[in-house]
């Protein structure tokens, strides 16, 4: 049995009949009668039953915090619930978590601990599903996910950052289900509201003013195909429950008819919201949520999968230069180790998409080799937002906001470290650095 290490420190381990599985560490959640032993890349917690775990207490939102196992560490993110979430008496919007932590979600109190024992999660095989490209574990997860899925007729929600390539997984969905119809796309965010139950459902000729002819819809044009509803977190409240009631009856009635049509159509949705942050919010329907999320997956940013980076550079390189593949070769072999290093070390914020537009814009402009001067600095940008779990209140002065800041950071180190080695300053303090009075000092001066 041969094994690797990937990017986050887990393993993939290749048995002798080459099937390869993602070795992962487990961690545990336990309190107010919850005990579970975690290994899913996604944790949801609240009061709402459909959570992963669902905790009974009124101060708990329906949807109040998940945890993210990343290559990088468990992320844990507060999905703008009513009474938040703190980790060792530090409140935060997303904050990694060390090896044990008490949670507070609202008042009540979990322990978080990462243990000893791993899990194997099965990858698939393949580092091409349909067109979406990907050797990393983290893409083989999600495309072992994929190949069970793509084949039935389940409704599909893709998360994940823009430039993931959302509508590329999603048509390589339909490609894979074998269904005979069309793939449709209608991008949500595009559509002013006032005309989206037509683009959606259709109409009558005189349905509304400037309807001159009748319309079928995306609905009817997908049938017995795939329907792409990009940027779903986009859609009206007004048209949420409209959609709902056609995803629960499989029947559409165009604006001005009076006659239902059914349609057999398969729907994939996407969107770069947290769509459970959105139902805290009031801005997203939960009902619908639930309707959408049958099979609910979110794609790894660029940054989280440097495995990839060397086959995404080599296919942009050949798609830019279809009739010159000697070319295309000369190039992909004149990138040096330096440049793949320097490559692999930019954060690529527009993931996938920014990659392919650099490949693309630099063999335009250069013409040749791939070389350092063509390879962009990354600067602090304007644009740029703050590192996760920051939230920084810009209308307060900064001698004011740093001194908050450190006092918050200092708490909860303290406090973290005192509850790790259960109430021993002595231990705390050596784990810390610091001198045993010092940190005395330090409790104090925060209790």
């Amino acid at each position: 049995m041969n094994d690797r290490h990937d990017p986050g420190g887990t393993r993939v381990i290749t048995d002798p009949g080459g099937r390869s599985r993602r070795q992962v560490r487990e961690y545990s959640i336990e309190g107010s009668g919850v005990a579970r032993r975690v290994t899913a890349s996604l944790l949801r917690l609240g009061s709402n039953p459909h959570n992963d775990v669902a905790l009974d207490h009124d101060t708990v939102s329906r949807f109040h915090a998940e945890i993210e196992a990343r290559p990088d560490g468990f992320l844990l993110r507060d999905l703008d619930s009513t009474n938040g979430t703190s980790v060792n008496g530090l409140r935060i919007g997303e904050a990694f978590l060390p090896p044990r932590a008490t949670l507070r979600l609202g008042d009540l109190s979990l322990e978080f601990a990462v243990t000893q024992s791993t899990a194997e999660l099965p990858l698939s095989e393949l580092d091409d599903f349909h067109g979406v490209l990907g050797r990393s574990p983290a893409m083989r997860e999600v495309f072992h996910a994929l190949e069970r899925a793509a084949p039935t007729p389940a409704t599909v929600l893709l998360e994940g950052e823009s430039g993931t390539g959302k509508e590329l997984v999603a048509h390589a969905v339909h490609r894979a289900s074998g269904r005979r119809g069309p793939f449709v796309v209608l991008d949500c965010a595009a559509v002013p509201a006032s005309l989206m139950e037509s683009e959606l459902f259709g109409h009558e000729r005189g349905a509304f003013t400037g309807a001159v002819s009748r319309y079928e819809g995306r609905f009817r044009e997908a049938d017995s195909g795939t329907l792409f509803l990009d940027e779903i977190g986009e859609l009206p409240p007004e048209m949420q429950p409209k959609l709902l009631r056609v995803l629960e009856t499989r029947e559409v009635r165009p604006l001005g008819g009076t006659a239902s049509h059914a349609v057999d159509v398969r729907l994939v949705a996407a969107t770069n919201r947290n769509l459970a942050r959105e139902v805290n919010r009031g801005t997203f329907r939960e009902d619908l949520y639930y309707r959408l999320a049958v099979v609910q997956l979110k794609l790894p940013p660029l940054r989280e999968r440097p495995d990839d980076l060397r086959l995404l550079v080599e296919h942009f390189v050949r798609a830019a230069l279809p009739d010159e593949p000697a070319r295309a070769q000369e190039i992909i072999r004149g990138i040096s180790s330096h440049n793949w290093r320097r490559l692999g070390g930019l954060p690529w914020p527009g993931n996938v998409r920014e990659l392919r537009n650099f490949i693309e814009r630099t063999l335009i402009l250069s013409g040749g080799p791939i070389q350092s001067a063509h390879i962009p600095v990354h600067e602090a940008r304007e644009t740029d937002s703050p590192p996760a779990g920051m939230e920084v209140d810009l209308e307060r002065p900064f001698s004011q906001l740093k001194a908050e800041t450190i006092a918050r950071f200092e708490r909860a180190y303290l406090f973290g470290q005192l509850n790790r080695h259960d109430g021993n300053v002595s231990a705390a303090a050596r784990a810390s650095g610091l001198d045993r009075m010092n940190f005395k000092r330090l409790l104090k001066k925060h209790r």
